[in-house]
């Protein structure tokens, strides 16, 4: 036993587990702790209850207890998410080699604003977001390296309770928009007369968590340090007072020119980016844990989205790529699942983030392809596709496609993306089910 008594530091004691596997498995369960724990506080902060928190803390309450606490004060579930679990049994940490590693053949990435096909090969590519380490955000540089390995059999996606968000789509004038009449305007000037609506039903929506209604107080943001490395997009770093920040990216400074090889004919990646974080919160929480909340605002006059800054590096590295095998398999699962349903078509290393936490996935305006302008070039999925005991859908995974499938508006997605688009995910969610297995790039448009 091992302080089993209480001692300076840790009043309420706790047993030293007896070998090795279950140290190990102790551990995990106390990064998982702290983890939420600091999700807790950002929460309480945002939410105007540090104060409360505070004296939980001086009172040395116990992790459980805070949290707790935190469901009680109305906390949404993705607080609690936010951290991802210990990898299950039964996932292997099947490690791959980077496209860069000396002893690997050299690939290269497609040049700025080619086909994204080419892109698939590798999850190359110097187009999109990413961010850098230390508290990244959707900006990013260039191309990432390298595959990701995950394989096995566990690591399920939670099918979550779930809404069916039937908001009919608005109109300009109608009386779901409210007073928006200026507003419509200003969307039909700067992201287009049908997109306008698309982003009128986004904007209603948003404020559920306690991050999208931060990212929604325009009037106390100010500009930060510029991002390092920017994409191919205009973003600009935003901060509030109290440490947030978000990452700003307007319609109208897009570059129309890259988004055209991905099959964009309009200005549409803003849109695409709120879509896919109302998305993953309307599949689950596990899904809501790994994409970082998005909000549609105006900014200096600007309309576009703004994603919430979430900590961690890119994976681009091969040491990020191995703590992610070995500590976070069973989101590099979910996370396979979600961008094959999306069809997200530039989920290249830059554009994943991980931290102690587990993994976030950042920059999602080129997804929900069309099915012509480019293929799913998720490494995710592209790892989870080619391994036999990896590549099956969990029941899970098959109850949330059944309940996408079932509902009419496709959980809300529908008058959210183009209709285009939604049918096409509407045919991979229906593909998916019917083959049972995650989707590889050779069969991802089979009918």
């Amino acid at each position: 036993m091992c302080r089993a008594q209480g001692e300076a530091g840790c009043p309420h004691g706790r047993r030293c587990p007896p070998n090795a596997t279950a140290r190990d498995a102790a551990l995990k369960r106390r990064r998982e702790n702290r983890a939420i724990g600091q999700q807790i506080a950002r929460w309480a902060k945002a939410e105007g209850k540090a104060d409360e928190l505070a004296e939980l803390k001086r009172q040395r309450k116990p992790v459980n207890e805070i949290k707790e606490w935190a469901g009680q004060a109305g906390a949404p579930e993705s607080v609690f998410a936010r951290a991802a679990g210990p990898a299950k049994k039964g996932w292997e940490a099947a490690k791959t080699e980077l496209r860069n590693d000396p002893k690997a053949p050299a690939r290269r990435g497609p040049a700025r604003g080619g086909a994204p096909a080419a892109a698939a090969a590798g999850g190359a590519g110097g187009v999109g977001g990413g961010g850098g380490a230390g508290g990244a955000g959707v900006a990013g540089g260039g191309g990432a390296g390298g595959g990701v390995a995950v394989a096995g059999a566990g690591g399920g996606a939670g099918a979550g309770a779930g809404r069916d968000h039937r908001t009919p789509t608005p109109t300009p004038g109608s009386a779901s928009t409210g007073a928006r009449g200026s507003e419509w305007s200003e969307w039909e000037d700067q992201c287009g007369e049908e997109e306008a609506a698309r982003v009128a039903l986004l904007v209603e929506r948003q404020g559920r968590t306690a991050e999208e209604r931060q990212l929604m107080r325009m009037d106390s943001a100010r500009e930060g340090a510029s991002v390092a490395g920017k994409g191919v997009n205009d973003i600009k770093r935003l901060v509030w007072d109290d440490g947030a920040c978000g990452y700003f990216k307007p319609y109208d400074a897009l570059n129309t020119g890259v988004a055209k090889s991905y099959g964009h004919d309009g200005r549409l990646q803003p849109t695409h980016e709120a879509a896919a974080s109302q998305f993953a919160q309307a599949l689950g929480p596990k899904y809501a844990a790994l994409v970082p909340p998005v909000a549609l605002v105006k900014y200096e006059g600007q309309w576009g989205s703004i994603s919430y800054g979430v900590p961690g590096g890119p994976m681009r590295t091969k040491m990020n790529l191995m703590h992610m095998a070995e500590h976070h398999s069973d989101q590099a699962s979910d996370l396979a699942f979600f961008d094959c349903l999306i069809g997200q078509v530039d989920r290249h290393g830059n554009n994943v983030l991980m931290d102690r936490r587990g993994l976030s996935a950042i920059d999602n305006g080129f997804a929900f392809t069309d099915g012509v302008g480019g293929v799913n070039a998720s490494m995710f999925v592209d790892a989870r596709s080619k391994l036999p005991q990896a590549r099956a859908t969990t029941r899970e995974e098959k109850a949330v496609l059944a309940r996408f499938l079932d509902s009419e508006d496709g959980l809300g997605l529908r008058g959210t993306i183009e209709d285009g688009r939604f049918h096409e995910v509407r045919r991979r969610a229906r593909l998916m089910q019917s083959k049972g297995r995650i989707l590889s790039l050779s069969n991802l448009y089979e009918r």
